[in-house]
């Protein structure tokens, strides 16, 4: 965790400064970065550096974390955006991360988590902690009440998040194969996927 004094910072100032640790880390491995590189990008000065985060494993965390709360807000605005029908929020939010930019740095940044030892650990150890915050299980409560009745009215909040660790295991696949530059015939092969998921929690819901 970070030190007291990033935690009482005003929120758009911590979003900032992780934000700007994102970028850094997408640029190359983590291991070149100093932390005065480091707090360069983040537009903070060597020494809050040193009084935010404790090293850079801490910073490291931290950063999940906030990947991991832009990642769930996100998809929840996709839902509210599509009345509530899963597999088209799924499609949509995949579909507005290639138009932002926001696929392109996940991908870059799950390169640096998925072929690295320590940080496939670390990455793994932080998304320990972030879901015993209980942001997952209160996310997966939220997404089922905003579930279209009509299609989703009978299907079990367990099987919805059966269904989201599918989708999630897809997109994470799909970080690590698919460019954003990729052709149309691969993107649609990965939202395919995507939407035989949200046909199949339908299909639950109506048994």
């Amino acid at each position: 965790m970070p030190t007291e004094k990033f935690i009482h910072l005003e929120l758009h100032k911590r979003n900032a400064i992780l934000k700007g640790a994102c970028m850094a880390i997408a640029d190359s491995s983590c291991y070149l970065h100093s932390g005065s590189k480091l707090a360069a990008r983040m537009q903070i000065s060597e020494s809050d550096f040193d009084s935010y985060f404790y090293d850079m494993r801490d910073l490291l965390c931290c950063l999940l974390y906030y990947l991991f709360d832009r990642v769930l807000d996100d998809f929840l605005l996709s839902l509210q955006a599509e009345g509530g029908n899963f597999q088209e929020a799924c499609i949509r939010n995949i579909r507005e991360m290639k138009k932002t930019g926001k696929w392109e740095l996940y991908a870059s940044i799950c390169e640096r988590f998925v072929y690295e030892t320590y940080y496939q650990r670390l990455a793994a150890y932080a998304a320990e902690r972030y879901y015993e915050t209980g942001k997952i299980t209160k996310f997966i409560e939220t997404c089922h009440g905003m579930l279209d009745p009509a299609r989703y009215g009978a299907l079990e909040q367990e099987k919805l998040k059966k269904g989201m660790k599918f989708v999630l295991d897809i997109v994470l696949y799909g970080l690590v194969t698919c460019e954003a530059d990729d052709t149309d015939e691969e993107w649609e092969a990965l939202l395919c996927r995507v939407r035989s998921i949200g046909q199949g929690l339908e299909r639950l819901s109506s048994e």
